[in-house]
């Protein structure tokens, strides 16, 4: 349990969607189809994909999509 709560606590932090979600997907038993879904609503969800030409991979947290106000 304690893996799981720190496998998803980075995710949330650093929003590395793309390394931890087959991370999360083994540990919640999510079948290849439940993987592909979650990476594809990832993608639709984000601002703008990344572009080859940038400094290397983007890290940011999936709070960014959000406001608190």
């Amino acid at each position: 349990m304690t893996y799981s709560k720190n496998v998803i606590l980075k995710l949330l932090e650093t929003g590395e969607v793309e390394a931890l979600l087959p991370v999360i997907g083994m540990l919640l038993q999510f079948s290849p189809e439940e993987i592909h879904k979650c990476q594809q609503a990832y993608r639709a969800s984000t601002d703008v994909p990344p572009s080859p030409a940038s400094d290397g991979p983007r890290s940011r947290s999936l709070f960014s999509r959000f406001s608190f106000s």
